[in-house]
């Protein structure tokens, strides 16, 4: 439980979906989004979001959720909405954006291996 939102154990539900409404507004978005459509083969354990609010770090009995910082005048470019399982549907960035989120929010001394 976190926010009173409660899950029920004997019913299915989507990471994605319950990162929207966790905190946001905000949609999934970096690696999260590049190992649902295949761009990259391994499967990312943190669902990675965006915000226009401060960033935030969430973890529940579920998942564990990232949410970052981005500029106003960027959320809204290159998001949809998705439906990840029948009549549940999420905000996601697309392939795209969700590279673009991801390089953005990774520091650089991580991208070229320095320490």
């Amino acid at each position: 439980m976190i926010r009173g939102w409660y899950l029920n154990t004997g019913s299915s539900y989507s990471l994605f979906h319950i990162a929207n409404h966790l905190y946001g507004p905000s949609y999934v978005t970096g690696l999260s989004v590049l190992s649902y459509f295949g761009w990259i083969a391994d499967k990312s354990t943190t669902i990675q979001s965006c915000v226009i609010k401060r960033g935030k770090e969430i973890k529940t009995e579920v998942g564990y959720f990232n949410y970052s910082s981005i500029p106003r005048e960027l959320f809204h470019l290159g998001i949809m909405q998705f439906e990840v399982e029948k009549s549940t549907f999420c905000i996601v960035a697309n392939p795209t954006k969700a590279l673009y989120d991801h390089l953005v929010n990774t520091p650089l001394f991580v991208v070229f291996g320095q320490e």
